[in-house]
């Protein structure tokens, strides 16, 4: 139910921000606040279902999956949405986009009206769960490394801050979107060779390794700002930080094996981790927030608290 009441949710909110797109700039913060709802459910209920429908034994196969799937969405979604604002039928090319994402989500919840055989129950005991994670210190280790991702990583530096940077220097979103997907390659390349090469017994060196390798990187850019470096460093990015973010993933699904009763209170650990990893994305998402210009000694200065 949650599942498709997220779906269904962002539908609407795409429906009406395509015909009441010469009205919406005003309601703009509603928008966005209804959006990061039906997100926010959406993510809890899908990572719920994955925990059903995977095993602790092949977890890592079904991620390597999704962030191919990811990449492949990268590369053909903003071709087919900037295809349409190009050829701006009837003057509506963007309502034309934004009807097309309310059909996609419609069309989404139907298929996840499907039958899933997991266990879900009514009695939710937050409390309780975030004392027994406290307890195991690998859980609670795994939940705050997690959450750091969320604001050196996730949404803040590849999502936002570098195609600003990239935009700064090109201006030309058709030139944009060949480097984004000449990235989104290089990302899939990297799930491969992860899939490949790196068995479940040393993610955890993996991690550390990666996340060594991101830090240097940011250093790099910070002294080599030019477009080519730029360009080899967004680059590097892709290739690298599939080797921390799909076994850091894995890892913090995985530890809550060593509970017992891990199957009863599977809702709650997940609950708890999302809002783990939502505190730092509200962190770094205020600090974007508040850029009033791409100069150089403001982009350090963000590089610096990632590092």
């Amino acid at each position: 139910f949650f599942h498709i009441f997220s779906l269904v949710g962002f539908s609407v909110i795409y429906m009406c921000t395509a015909f009441f797109s010469s009205y919406i700039i005003d309601y703009i913060y509603h928008v966005a606040f209804f959006i990061g709802f039906f997100n926010w459910i959406y993510r809890i209920v899908f990572h719920i279902n994955q925990f059903d429908i995977t095993t602790f034994h092949n977890r890592w196969n079904f991620e390597w999956i999704k962030k191919t799937l990811d990449v492949l969405n990268r590369i053909v979604t903003p071709a087919i949405i900037w295809s349409i604002i190009g050829l701006n039928y009837m003057w509506l090319g963007l309502e034309i986009s934004f009807l097309l994402w309310s059909i996609s989500f419609l069309l989404w919840s139907i298929i996840w009206s499907i039958d899933i055989n997991y266990t879900w129950k009514w009695s939710f005991k937050l409390h309780k769960t975030f004392k027994q994670v406290l307890i195991k210190k690998d859980i609670f280790r795994s939940l705050y490394t997690y959450s750091f991702t969320g604001f050196s990583f996730s949404n803040s530096l590849l999502e936002v801050i570098i195609p600003v940077i990239l935009f700064s220097y090109i201006q030309s979103e058709t030139e944009i979107w060949f480097l984004i997907s000449f990235f989104a390659i290089l990302s899939m390349l990297g799930s491969y060779l992860f899939w490949k090469f790196v068995p479940y017994s040393k993610y955890k060196l993996t991690i550390i390794i990666s996340w060594i390798l991101y830090s240097l990187s940011l250093l790099w850019f910070i002294f080599f700002s030019e477009l080519k470096y730029l360009v080899l460093f967004t680059a590097f990015l892709n290739m690298v930080t599939v080797f921390f973010w799909i076994p850091q993933k894995v890892i913090s699904t995985n530890v809550i094996h060593q509970i017992k009763n891990y199957n009863d209170i599977k809702t709650e650990y997940i609950v708890i981790r999302e809002l783990f990893l939502a505190v730092w994305w509200v962190i770094g998402f205020i600090i974007i927030y508040f850029i009033w210009s791409i100069d150089k000694w403001f982009v350090e200065y963000i590089f610096y608290i990632m590092i």
